[in-house]
């Protein structure tokens, strides 16, 4: 650095940029598939932010399973049937109607269900609730597990593989 003052400063930097391991090496190494005995589940998605909603696709789409889209709490009780998914996922924070109180009329639908393998399909509420802990103090009836944004993918994985698991009635239940 050479400052005078008045006049301004410079600034040298020298750096090596050379690669001292071969560019295989740095490439990123693959994640892995979706384990062999995981089947293509049917995946309702409730999620209203674009950029969630790519990512949340992009991983689904990574583990096989089908997804479908809805950006609000109504739009996801609306697509709901018992049976019509294995698997839900869905923002705490909707618009319109949040994933709370969607989650509960989702619950409400499949009691009222009376064939009872199309009952308690799994559902995974994405939070931003992120501070260590908070997972296990939210009071979300109904929820079969929590996933905190941004996704990561083997969280989602896991939460997946366990929701499912914890429900063996689902149609396209992973064995």
């Amino acid at each position: 650095v050479v400052s005078e003052e008045g006049k301004g400063s410079v600034f040298t930097i020298e750096a090596d940029f050379s690669l001292p391991v071969s560019l295989e090496s740095l490439r990123p190494a693959r994640e892995p598939a979706a384990p062999a005995t995981a089947r293509p589940l049917a995946v309702l998605l409730a999620e209203d932010n674009p950029v969630n909603q790519k990512l949340a696709l992009a991983l689904l789409g990574k583990l096989g399973h089908q997804v479908t889209l809805v950006e609000n709490g109504l739009q996801a009780v609306e697509a709901f049937a018992p049976g019509r998914y294995d698997l839900i996922l869905i923002d705490m924070m909707l618009p319109g109607q949040d994933g709370l109180h969607a989650i509960a009329r989702i619950r409400d639908m499949e009691s009222a269900f009376p064939n009872p393998e199309h009952r308690a399909t799994p559902i995974i509420a994405l939070t931003a609730h992120t501070m260590q802990g908070d997972h296990e103090q939210l009071p979300v009836p109904g929820v079969d597990g929590h996933v905190a944004k941004p996704i990561r993918f083997e969280a989602l994985k896991l939460a997946i593989e366990t929701a499912v698991k914890e429900r063996p009635n689902v149609s396209g239940a992973m064995q």
